[in-house]
């Protein structure tokens, strides 16, 4: 089999789509597309925080000491740098983590989870497990759900063998199915 980058390399991204992957190409972009969005509008609507915050905090809680460069952490969130710094803001200002200089490189500022940061978490990791449940899992007859994990891990495998898979996210990815998106 050929690895996702070979094939990239040696050309089949310029050829054309087949029927079979034009008819899930719509679906697939509608899905990568809408999945954060109603995420977003659940956990605003019913935690009290936007998707972005959530995934700040849960970067921070799998990192090995809850802490993350800012930089890294806008990486692994979606955001840019400025966005980062908006949210930052408000989790400090909640409480929820702190801001500060990196000790072993003054130019880099690291973000910090708090304990009630960890709490807001673990609030609103039942709202968002929720939605996952409805939104994804309960379209997924049983017998389809084996199929749909090893599916998504191979999309992850072809992420990361491109690069697009950044390293704030790995402690949580791992090399295989994760239970870390959707804390208990």
């Amino acid at each position: 089999m050929t690895s996702p980058k070979a094939a990239y390399d040696s050309g089949a991204a310029g050829r054309p789509l087949s029927r079979e992957e034009k008819s899930l190409s719509v679906p697939l972009l509608g899905v990568v597309m809408l999945l954060p969005r109603a995420l977003d509008a659940r956990l605003q609507r019913e935690a009290g925080h936007s998707l972005h915050e959530y995934q700040v905090l849960l970067w921070l809680s799998v990192s090995e000491d809850g802490r993350q460069h800012m930089t890294a952490l806008a990486e692994a969130a979606h955001v840019t740098p400025s966005h980062l710094s908006r949210l930052a803001a408000r989790l400090e200002r909640r409480g929820a983590l702190k801001r500060l200089p990196d000790p072993d490189d003054a130019r880099c500022v690291l973000a910090e989870l708090t304990d009630i940061g960890r709490q807001l978490l673990a609030e609103a990791a039942p709202v968002y497990r929720a939605a996952l449940r409805q939104l994804v899992f309960e379209q997924l007859p049983e017998e389809d759900m084996e199929g749909f994990g090893r599916l998504a891990d191979s999309i992850l495998a072809a992420l990361r063998a491109n690069g697009s898979v950044p390293t704030a996210m790995e402690p949580a990815l791992g090399s295989g199915p994760s239970e870390a998106c959707a804390p208990q």
